[in-house]
């Protein structure tokens, strides 16, 4: 007799893999943002705070689409700002658009960031 518990197992934990895989990688995806290139790239410690800014300048934080006055408002209201805030900018943003979220965010009382980028080793040689 065959017996299939190990194997239905490691189909189960392939099935989970992939379900986590999948939701990991659909961070900039989800504010349709095409994310910048970089040369290098790190790991960055969990965070919680992703603010993303679109092609058309929108800013979004958890899928919200909030103007700099309501961030602020939001990003006060967050009770530990030892968090890092994650910004994905879509790579057509302006630096200044880009400035004026982290300044909010600043003013809010955080003051470590993270920057999501698209690793491209041929970027420079």
């Amino acid at each position: 007799m065959l017996n299939t518990t190990p194997m239905i197992d490691v189909f189960l934990m392939l099935i989970v893999f992939f379900m986590l895989s999948a939701s990991f990688g659909q961070a900039a995806s989800q504010f349709g943002i095409q994310l910048p290139p970089s040369a290098t790239s790190e790991e960055t410690p969990v965070r919680e705070i992703v603010v993303g800014i679109d092609h058309n300048q929108k800013i979004y934080l958890d899928r919200e689409e909030l103007s700099l006055n309501q961030l602020y408002a939001k990003l006060r209201a967050v009770p530990f700002k030892t968090r890092t805030v994650a910004v994905q900018a879509d790579r057509r943003v302006p630096y200044g658009a880009i400035m004026k979220v982290i300044s909010v965010a600043r003013k809010s009382g955080f003051y470590d960031f993270a920057f999501d980028v698209i690793y491209e080793e041929d970027l420079v040689r």
